[in-house]
């Protein structure tokens, strides 16, 4: 029997191995397959490197843009992603992902988990 696969994507890479590394390393010790999903990240203090023991997936995201094309164009590539992967659950952290992820794990019918954190830039 294969492992369950769990997927867990966030808008930096960085946020991710910080802020999620100890859930992360939860499930690979219960023995789940982990794919981490994330852009590679561009801001130099935000640099991260994936651990070499973690399948990383780099997906092209605009973080901060409200182009609905772009946006489409994330939506589509996560769908692909999800589709390829055939994960059997999946964690989606900060703003776009939980959206368009969450979208995409629907159309798909893949059980998933939505997480919304602190107040962002709005405040």
């Amino acid at each position: 029997m294969n492992p369950k696969k769990v997927i867990f994507s966030d808008n930096t890479l960085w946020g991710l191995l910080n802020f999620r590394g100890t859930v992360i390393r939860h499930f690979i010790k219960k023995g789940y397959e982990v794919v981490i999903m994330a852009p590679e990240d561009e801001v130099s203090e935000m640099k991260a490197i994936a651990p070499s023991d973690l399948k990383f997936i780099p997906v092209k995201m605009e973080r901060t843009t409200s182009n609905p094309f772009k946006d489409l164009s994330y939506l589509f590539r996560v769908i692909k992603i999800y589709r390829k992967e055939k994960p059997d659950y999946v964690f989606h952290y900060t703003i776009k992902p939980n959206i368009y992820g969450g979208y995409a794990c629907r159309r798909l019918g893949v059980p998933y988990y939505l997480h919304v954190q602190g107040l962002g830039s709005a405040f």
